[in-house]
């Protein structure tokens, strides 16, 4: 057996942990300024929650387990993209906090 097989379920796990956290930390964030803004409220008629800030566009409207669905839907893959992206370049992860908020704010923009 060698060291690097004994690190692998180790490093997978961290991997995984690491896209969670950095995925749940952003949804729910970002859902927070979304009922904020005011762009999750209910709409007049039909009941329906607006779906804008879960990557529909503005004018069309969805389910909310949907919305919410897809909101989360996107941002553990932005998090899984930075995991991945952040293997190489070594300032990523020597800078893990400064690159991550600056990715995040990128996507929002």
């Amino acid at each position: 057996m060698t060291g690097e097989s004994v690190s692998e379920p180790t490093s997978r796990r961290n991997a995984l942990l690491a896209i969670a956290v950095g995925g749940g930390v952003a949804g729910v964030v970002d859902i927070l300024q979304a009922f904020h803004r005011g762009g999750l409220g209910h709409s007049k008629g039909g009941g329906r929650w607006h779906a804008g800030a879960a990557g529909f566009p503005p004018e069309a409207s969805a389910p909310g387990f949907w919305v919410f669905f897809l909101h989360f839907f996107i941002a553990f893959s932005a998090a899984a993209v930075y995991y991945a992206a952040s293997r190489r370049p070594p300032f990523l992860t020597e800078y893990p906090l400064v690159c991550g908020l600056c990715f995040g704010a990128g996507l929002i923009w």
